[in-house]
């Protein structure tokens, strides 16, 4: 009984492990670009470009937020650097990258979502709509300052937030508090449960392809399994002294639905973990 099911069920896994791998061989390395900057701008600084300037770029704030571009680096510390004699300063806008962060909303834990924040250059937890530079991918709070400093909030209150770095995944996006309830709700929650998993921030295209993978290793797994009880039913019913040898098959049967839903979610984490 099981020989039927391994050659289509065989044929269907490689053919979802072709897919991922053509689609996502590429993988996403840390990509830089540099440009120029009038100031010294230290590494894991977010900037943002500056209006009207081209390729000059200032260090990022909550008033220029719009314009939100990377997080500086060390030029060696990126995989591949596109247009290095064209700038001083290396901008990492794709990848992973150490982000100097505060806790002016809290502390920072993986899988939130980082924005600007009032202080030059660091980022701070996103609770609010609005663009994003990324995910972060480990987690900071008051304990693990490097160092403090005092801010005034715009009702003329002084206080004291804590600085530090973390390291995220750089994705120029946009945050909401959660997902919309609308037509693509679905592809949101995907989204939301796969950056939460893993602390980088999930495309549409990865999450549609991921929920896409599982709905097929489900419905195989389903199907096979109906198909092998209700045969298994059958020939019982023919045959009653075949119980014993049926109920064997069946066994192969759940061992490969096992397998099958196993090798799915191995896919989906190639793909929403790459």
């Amino acid at each position: 009984m099981l020989k039927k099911y391994i050659l289509p069920v065989a044929s269907i896994i490689l053919s979802l492990i072709v897919i991922v791998f053509c689609a996502f061989s590429a993988r996403a390395d840390t990509v830089s670009q540099s440009y120029t900057a009038s100031v010294n701008i230290p590494a894991g600084s977010l900037v943002a470009l500056q209006q009207g300037s081209g390729s000059q770029i200032v260090p990022a704030d909550s008033n220029n937020i719009e314009n939100l571009l990377g997080v500086t680096i060390a030029s060696q510390a990126s995989l591949v650097n596109l247009n290095s004699n064209n700038g001083n300063t290396a901008v990492v806008t794709s990848g992973n990258a150490l982000v100097l962060v505060s806790n002016i909303n809290g502390d920072i834990n993986k899988g939130d979502s980082l924005t600007a924040s009032p202080i030059a250059g660091v980022a701070m937890k996103a609770t609010a709509p609005g663009k994003i530079i990324g995910t972060a991918t480990n987690s900071f709070s008051n304990a693990q300052a490097t160092s403090r400093q005092n801010i005034v909030n715009k009702k003329g209150e002084s206080s004291e937030v804590a600085l530090g770095q973390v390291s995220a995944t750089i994705l120029i996006g946009n945050f909401q508090n959660q997902p919309t309830l609308t037509n693509n709700g679905v592809i949101a929650a995907v989204q939301a449960v796969a950056t939460s998993t893993t602390g980088k921030s999930i495309s549409t295209a990865r999450a549609l392809l991921a929920l896409l993978v599982l709905l097929i290793a489900v419905a195989i797994s389903i199907l096979i399994l109906y198909t092998a009880v209700a045969s298994s039913i059958r020939s019982i019913g023919r045959n009653p002294l075949s119980r014993h040898s049926i109920l064997q098959s069946l066994i192969q049967v759940i061992i490969a639905v096992v397998i099958i839903m196993l090798s799915g979610f191995s896919i989906v984490y190639l793909i929403i973990g790459r």
